[in-house]
């Protein structure tokens, strides 16, 4: 949170150069078209033009400079230039991506791994940290994601190495979902992998007042109501004494053999059929047809309960509301600002909505206020629940502030 009695002022540093201060723009230090971008599980982004007449222009304008904006004092981006582009002038638009990148830089080396999600990353940040400069060193930090597949047994691995970013974005968030977010303590950049997001902004989003706009999407693509599951694989040795799912290289006679991947099925467990159906989830969708392996499953009657688990899970629609809003804040610092991965509690009565959603996305522009949004986002509902996709009339961010500023004025009694 940041409340502040006085103005709040921006300002950017390039290394240990200050490069944009209100109270030093006398001396050249200002640059120009400044955005952030800030997101959940993304490395976020910040872009600015540097006049050639800044005193920090060289320092700027160098690939791989930390640079920093502070608001009121308070860190709200950081990363290093990635790119920059020159025009006739010799100004110098600065392209930087934000500090999660960093895990772009440390390789993991091929690795079997079988353990909790707080050790798997554990492992990624211990590695990254021992391969890089200080400055990019990121630690483990709150871990409340599990696998919920797995009895909070994490199975992962990689034949070749990969990026330490693509171990946390493939291994971890894409399969388990989840926040990475990165917080600073005492100076150490600590990296949060969340399942929830619990911190509650004390702004409210409401229609009429500072909702830009709205949409609800609903999206069945990974429906499935018939599920082949499949547990460990069943080595040539037969080790595996747990089914009668046997090794098998090629098929005993001619002909068409039905076959189980050397994998445990549940067949065992469920009647001599291979597959799991929902029956719920016929009635709406049909049969659709899908599967699943559990690596370290190894007793059919366990498979068979992680199966129909899963499948109760996978006739659910995904409904994801995403809306954008006005930060209020810009136009009262008395207000608090929203800040990225805060719970917003949203109000709209046309479309029957009121609930408690993250901010998702934050865009940014210091020098154009009134072009700054929120965007709150990724709710799961019923599958029953209908689409409401409506925008609201002529309504744009520069006039939610002027109505929201002439409203302030005029109960304070001063002529707008």
């Amino acid at each position: 949170m940041n409340v502040n009695s006085n103005p709040a002022l921006w300002a950017i540093y390039a290394g240990d150069v200050c490069i944009d201060h209100p109270n030093l723009y006398d001396q050249g230090r200002v640059v120009a078209d400044i955005e952030i971008d800030l997101e959940v599980n993304a490395h976020g982004s910040m872009k600015f033009t540097v006049p050639i007449t800044n005193p920090g222009y060289d320092t700027a304008t160098q690939l791989g400079t930390v640079v920093i904006a502070t608001y009121g004092g308070r860190k709200v981006f950081r990363g290093r230039v990635a790119d920059t582009t020159r025009d006739f002038y010799n100004n110098v638009e600065v392209y930087c991506e934000g500090h999660l990148a960093f895990l772009c830089d440390s390789m993991l080396p091929p690795f079997a791994y079988k353990g909790t999600v707080t050790s798997f990353l554990r492992f990624i940040l211990d590695t990254h940290n021992s391969e890089v400069e200080d400055y990019k060193k990121l630690y483990l930090g709150t871990v409340t994601v599990t696998d919920p597949d797995n009895n909070g047994v994490l199975v992962r691995s990689s034949e070749s190495s990969i990026s330490s970013w693509e171990a946390v974005s493939g291994r971890l968030i894409d399969m388990l979902g989840g926040y990475v977010m990165v917080r600073e303590t005492d100076g150490k950049y600590y990296v949060d992998y969340l399942a929830e997001l619990t911190e509650k902004s004390n702004q409210t989003v409401e229609f009429g007042e500072n909702l830009l706009d709205l949409e609800e999407h609903i999206d069945a693509e990974n429906i499935v109501t018939v599920l082949y599951p499949f547990g460990a694989r069943i080595e040539e040795n037969g080790t595996n004494e747990n089914t009668y799912d046997k090794y098998t290289e090629e098929p005993e006679a001619s002909g068409l053999t039905l076959w189980h991947g050397n994998r445990v099925t549940v067949r065992e467990a469920n009647g001599g059929t291979m597959y799991v159906e929902d029956a719920d989830g016929i009635k709406v969708w049909g049969k659709i047809w899908g599967t699943n392996v559990w690596d370290d499953v190894t007793l059919p009657s366990n498979l068979l309960t992680k199966a129909k688990e899963w499948l109760k899970n996978q006739v659910k629609a995904t409904t994801t509301i995403e809306l954008n809003a006005v930060d209020l804040h810009i136009v009262n610092i008395e207000i608090d600002d929203i800040q990225l991965g805060e719970i917003v509690h949203v109000r709209s009565a046309p479309h029957d909505l009121e609930a408690d959603m993250p901010c998702l996305k934050i865009h940014l522009e210091p020098g154009a206020p009134d072009k700054s949004t929120v965007t709150l986002g990724a709710t799961e509902t019923e599958l029953t629940k209908s689409i409401a996709k409506e925008k609201q009339e002529a309504t744009t961010p520069e006039e939610i502030v002027k109505k929201v500023w002439e409203r302030m004025t005029a109960a304070e009694g001063v002529a707008t």
